[in-house]
């Protein structure tokens, strides 16, 4: 069986009957202080949770920064690999043409070699190199060095508008390129 327990009224003794509105009031003070503190802390935690919604919003923000500098970063690279592709491929197809050959004799035909070192002192004489034909030759180039000092070194072809360059100095040089018409002076 249970118990059914029943509060009677508290009987308040008349010299403190008095205090019963200023205790009223008090309470009521409390009650509402509490509640104010309660809505003050509510405010306080709406205002935390804009803020760390603010601030993973701006996380977001950089991190895309980042995915883009990245992004862009890759780009680069793979500009950086393409230019050095190329550069690669253009060294592999020049070097096979930067070869050489030492002349030795009175005469002689540029041929294959893009660099020509005349010994002039084992000739014995003036040597003379003969370009080969502009129409035949554009985009080749040669290399032309004296190496002795005993005779001078021709070079045969219409060279900057000339029938011929002549070097006369021991270790004189001369580089000429072919635009398919005639020779030109570098």
């Amino acid at each position: 069986m249970s118990e059914t327990y029943h509060q009677a009224p508290i009987r308040v003794p008349d010299q403190f009957q008095a205090l019963l509105p200023t205790l009223d009031r008090m309470q009521r003070d409390v009650s509402g202080g509490i509640e104010e503190k309660a809505e003050a802390a509510q405010t306080d935690a709406d205002a935390a949770q804009a803020a760390a919604t603010a601030a993973q919003a701006a996380a977001d923000a950089a991190q895309a920064d980042a995915d883009a500098a990245q992004a862009s970063a890759d780009a680069a690279q793979v500009d950086a690999d393409a230019a050095q592709a190329t550069a690669n491929n253009i060294i592999a197809n020049l070097l096979p043409r930067l070869t050489r050959i030492t002349v030795d004799t009175t005469a002689y035909s540029a041929a294959a070699f893009s660099a020509i070192l005349v010994d002039d002192d084992t000739a014995a004489g003036v040597v003379t190199v003969t370009l080969p034909s502009p129409a035949s030759s554009d985009g080749l180039f040669y290399h032309i060095k004296k190496l002795g000092s005993t005779a001078n070194v021709v070079i045969s072809g219409t060279i900057d508008g000339a029938g011929s360059a002549t070097l006369t100095s021991q270790y004189e040089k001369l580089f000429v390129v072919c635009d398919g018409t005639a020779w030109w002076t570098l």
